[in-house]
């Protein structure tokens, strides 16, 4: 266990750090979002500031361009003349180099060797600028600068002996006319390098810089971006950050929390297990571990003693269901049997005493009847417990008596509307007369009209019948059901007079459907 608790606050540790570099890089969001905000603004001005410095810009990739064909064309024209002015080298210096072969050396002959040497000179200074304005040509411009060069010592030797006409200016000859040819046909690999690939690769790349500007204007042209959308998804962006962060910060408590309380858990279970005391209930529970089991899972043996048995459910479940068959039997009296009474002999008066007890004597012994069956069926067909039986049917005798007068009386008195009066009263006691959960589960308001029910009063004393009886609880129950017998007559007596000619039209509409007896 001290292993998984250490492994567990290890891992705890960890998960606090991770919350920690997340609301860091949630912090760093939240800024970068604001940042991005704050730029917004600006970020019109810097469009337009680039529109305008593309459009700057593609003027000068074409002049460049047109740049790059004059350069091309000055090059041409430089290794052009570098070719011509080689060949007139060639021609001049072999005219020369004859006369000199001749032995006819003078002031002519050391006129022309200066004016080659001149000549040669003159190519240089057209290399040096054509190597200023090539690139990548370097080595080839540099091996003809240096046959020039050559060219240039030999004529200037050759000039230094001129008045030796032997085997040296020969040689000297010979070699002046071979380093011409080498660097006449140098110019020309380098007019052709440059006319096949360089110049080509000048135009390429000037082209191609011309469409990138081109297409990189069109873009710019082509963006029409709406800073208030981006400004309020950036909102957005910024408000969930907001809330992750809140989040995070939270969960940061909570692992915080947690980390603390695992550690005071691991450190409270080192001492246990470090505590002699520890050992000593490692030990019992080595010797006997059935032993404790049982004592750990039961500490206290309850012992259940029944002052009240009820051999089953059903038994327990009779008074509601008892005393609501009873109450709906009554009800269905008096909605097919008419209240009124007619005159035996035309002009026959009746006090309203003598025709509210002269036809209420039916419905009380249609009622007990009624009651008689259901008692019968409970104690001798279903086989409830029972142990009082006769107290039991006294009950259910008083709960008609009381229920029957209670319909009669109030239908007696309003007519339809007492029938209506004792619907809503038989459904406010199914719910809340405590017949099927206990009264203090149920909702205030039943609590409330509760002690004014009668069904709580027949179903007490059906429950005295099947348990036992506690005392004269019994008797005060059926006091109470006599009491509301009491009131249900005085109720119908008292208030039949006012309504009498109401309720005489509405009984002659019931006649009318011909299903009242």
């Amino acid at each position: 266990m001290e292993e998984s608790l250490d492994t567990m606050q290890a891992q705890l540790q960890d998960y606090v750090v991770m919350l920690q570099s997340f609301q860091s890089i949630m912090t760093s969001a939240e800024m970068i979002m604001e940042t991005s905000q704050n730029m917004l603004p600006d970020m019109d001005n810097m469009l337009e500031n680039g529109r305008n410095t593309m459009i700057g810009m593609q003027t000068m990739i074409n002049s460049s361009v047109d740049a790059v064909d004059v350069m091309g064309d000055m090059v041409s024209s430089s290794m052009d003349m570098v070719t011509e002015a080689l060949q007139y080298l060639s021609v001049f210096s072999d005219g020369l180099l004859e006369q000199m072969g001749s032995n006819n050396v003078g002031s002519t002959t050391d006129t022309g060797l200066g004016t080659a040497i001149g000549l040669v000179q003159g190519m240089q200074a057209n290399m040096d600028v054509l190597g200023s304005l090539i690139t990548g040509q370097d080595a080839q411009i540099q091996e003809i600068n240096q046959s020039l060069k050559t060219i240039e010592a030999d004529l200037k030797q050759l000039q230094d002996s001129k008045g030796d006409v032997d085997h040296d200016i020969n040689t000297l000859r010979a070699q002046i006319r071979e380093q011409i040819q080498i660097c006449n046909k140098q110019l020309n690999n380098l007019m052709s390098d440059y006319n096949n690939n360089v110049r080509p690769s000048f135009r390429a790349t000037g082209k191609s810089m011309q469409q990138a500007f081109l297409n990189a204007a069109a873009m710019m042209n082509g963006t029409d971006v709406n800073m208030d959308e981006i400004s309020d998804i950036l909102k957005e962006y910024q408000q969930t950050l907001q809330e992750g962060n809140v989040s995070l910060q939270d969960s940061l408590v909570i692992a915080q929390e947690l980390l603390d309380k695992v550690s005071k858990i691991a450190d409270n279970i080192k001492r246990i297990t470090g505590a002699e005391t520890y050992e000593d209930i490692l030990s019992a529970m080595a010797a006997d571990p059935t032993a404790v089991a049982d004592f750990v899972s039961s500490p206290v043996r309850l012992e259940t003693v029944p002052v009240y048995p009820v051999d089953h459910y059903g038994s327990a479940a009779s008074p509601f269901y008892t005393i609501l068959a009873i109450w709906v039997g009554a009800l269905f009296l008096v909605a097919i049997i008419h209240v009124g009474v007619k005159p035996i002999e035309p002009g026959d008066h009746y006090k309203a005493h003598e025709r509210y007890f002269g036809r209420y004597l039916l419905f009380f012994l249609i009622g007990q009847a009624q009651t008689l069956l259901i008692v019968l069926g409970n104690l001798y067909y279903i086989e409830i417990q029972c142990q009082h039986r006769f107290l039991y049917w006294l009950a259910a005798a008083v709960a008609s008596a009381a229920f029957s007068c209670f319909m009669y009386s109030v239908t007696f008195a309003f007519g339809n509307v007492g029938e209506a009066l004792a619907i809503v009263v038989m459904v406010i006691q199914v719910a809340g007369s405590g017949g099927t959960f206990p009264i203090e589960a149920l909702p205030q308001v039943f609590q409330w009209i509760y002690p004014f029910l009668p069904f709580q009063f027949g179903m007490k004393a059906f429950k005295e019948c099947i348990a036992g009886m506690y005392g004269v609880d019994y008797w005060i129950n059926v006091g109470k059901m006599t009491l509301f017998l009491i009131v249900a007559l005085l109720l119908g007596l008292a208030l039949e007079p006012p309504f009498r000619k109401l309720n005489h039209m509405i009984e002659k509409s019931k006649e009318k459907t011909g299903l009242m007896i």
